[in-house]
């Protein structure tokens, strides 16, 4: 599976600024209250229509990168671009016990190495 800059830009952008980023959920609300179960095997609390801000894990189930319902292992950590493990935990591990800039920095590295799509003529 391919992952492009595009995408994870979208991602970037959804949790760019420190209020619509979260830690300990895949989504909250405008309360910081947690949107659906952390036990779900479900997308929903990620594109919850009340959720405010994000983990990483939730914004790129919200951008569509990856699906926790399908248990691909996170994209295979957004198909190796992220410099933190294989599997759909390492990615709410490392936003949750890491800072926001952390978090943007990674995601940034990622970025910068993700190709672009072709353009369609």
């Amino acid at each position: 599976m391919t992952i492009y800059r595009d995408q994870l830009e979208a991602v970037y952008a959804l949790i760019e600024k420190p209020e619509s980023w979260c830690q300990k959920a895949y989504s909250m609300d405008a309360k910081k209250q947690a949107l659906g179960s952390p036990v779900s095997d479900s997308d929903d609390d990620a594109k919850h229509p009340d959720a405010c801000s994000w983990c990483l894990a939730g914004a790129a189930i919200k951008c569509g990168v990856i699906r926790r319902d399908t248990h691909d292992g996170g994209a295979l950590s957004f198909a190796g671009l992220l410099d933190i493990g294989d599997h759909s935990g390492a990615i709410a591990e490392f936003n949750d016990s890491h800072t926001h800039p952390e978090v943007l920095a990674i995601l940034k590295s990622a970025i910068e190495r993700a190709p672009t799509r072709e353009q369609q003529p």
